[in-house]
């Protein structure tokens, strides 16, 4: 790391140790209706967040200025050979 002038930080959390704040987020999220679920699974619906008029360049600014093409491209690429689990636009 120190070759790739790499910053070593200052604190190391560990994500298990917020597990509760997480269920607490997600809670939240799903009582506001901007989840959606399938399979046993919880996803963030980002068509339900913009009804909500919400802009989502706020939780991704650097999309901002993308067109609906680039975000899913972005967005989708990992998604594309999933098991269809998430929406598709």
């Amino acid at each position: 790391m120190r070759a790739l002038n790499v910053i070593y930080s200052n604190y190391i959390t560990r994500v298990s140790e917020y597990i509760h704040e997480i269920i607490s987020s997600i809670e939240v999220m799903v009582k506001l209706g901007y989840t959606y679920e399938k399979y046993g699974s919880v996803y963030f619906d980002i068509e339900a967040y913009k009804k909500g008029n919400h802009l989502y360049a706020k939780l991704v600014p650097q999309d901002k200025n993308q067109n609906l093409d680039e975000l899913q491209e972005s967005e989708g690429a990992l998604s594309k050979d999933n098991t269809g689990e998430k929406k598709q636009r």
